[in-house]
């Protein structure tokens, strides 16, 4: 189906742009056998890319100018990687960790996120001594054992996984129910 290929160019060049990959790169990851995307292709859609989000481009310099300058890079949760770049390293090195810099600070902040909203939720289930449990964590998904005279809890649970004001854009916790597995979920309005 040409929107699942074209969806998969998207993800690559947003996630590869933010980790360094370069036009190259994004090709070899989109195509297929029996469709190759020029290098020249995919040169285009990160140039559309960073003329539509110039700012990430300047995050991205600044927190390697940062790294460079001071050896760590730290989250707003407030943890540190350290990361020391010295002037006699060859530049691939330099790379490679001012992309692992890049990184911690997006998928460490993403990960201190998840683990504040899981810590807030089992506070709330434990405040109201619930029956729910909370039984399993897959990448960023919370699931639970929800009991059915417990609904009324959905509301609040919702929003303390969204309060984090300190991002200028909203984080929305989607929720999704199945009476018997996750391969007959659909979705839950709260």
């Amino acid at each position: 189906c040409r929107y699942d290929f074209y969806r998969n160019i998207a993800k690559r060049v947003n996630f590869g742009i933010i980790y360094g990959a370069g036009p190259a790169t994004i090709s070899r990851q989109v195509s297929t056998p029996s469709e190759i995307v020029p290098v020249e292709e995919c040169k285009e859609y990160i140039d559309r890319y960073f003329r539509k989000y110039p700012g990430v481009k300047e995050w991205v310099s600044q927190t390697e100018r940062f790294m460079k300058d001071n050896g760590f890079v730290q989250n707003t949760f407030g943890r540190y990687r350290q990361l020391k770049v010295d002037n006699s390293m060859p530049k691939w090195m330099v790379e490679r960790l001012c992309r692992q810099g890049v990184n911690f600070l997006i998928q460490g902040e993403a990960a201190d996120l998840f683990k504040t909203a899981a810590l807030r939720v089992d506070q709330i289930l434990k405040r109201e001594n619930a029956k729910t449990r909370l039984v399993n964590f897959v990448h960023d998904e919370i699931q639970f054992y929800w009991h059915k005279s417990e609904l009324d809890l959905l509301t609040e649970v919702k929003a303390t996984m969204e309060d984090f004001d300190r991002y200028k854009v909203p984080i929305i916790a989607e929720m999704a129910y199945s009476p018997t597995d996750w391969s007959t979920k659909k979705a839950l309005k709260v």
